[in-house]
């Protein structure tokens, strides 16, 4: 089984959680990001239309959002 990942699939798109990344790396906080995130209408892994500062506190903890964070960190604007 070696190569596959384990846990559940990503249920937001990779768009949606670069955005969220670049925004916690431009210092935003959890809740300015779920604002934000409501306000342009983006649904939640879940498929909700509501974001919650928990929604954005799980997402940027995921593999696939830290591996982002980190690529995003180490490379040069």
């Amino acid at each position: 089984m070696s190569g596959h990942r384990r846990g559940r699939p990503a249920c937001i798109s990779p768009e949606a959680r670069e955005k969220v990344v670049r925004m916690q790396i431009a210092g935003m906080g959890d809740q300015a990001i779920a604002d934000e995130l409501n306000q342009a209408g983006v649904s939640t892994p879940m498929g909700t239309c509501h974001w919650t500062r928990a929604h954005v506190w799980r997402l940027l903890r995921t593999r696939d959002a830290t591996e982002l964070l980190n690529r995003l960190r180490e490379s040069p604007s």
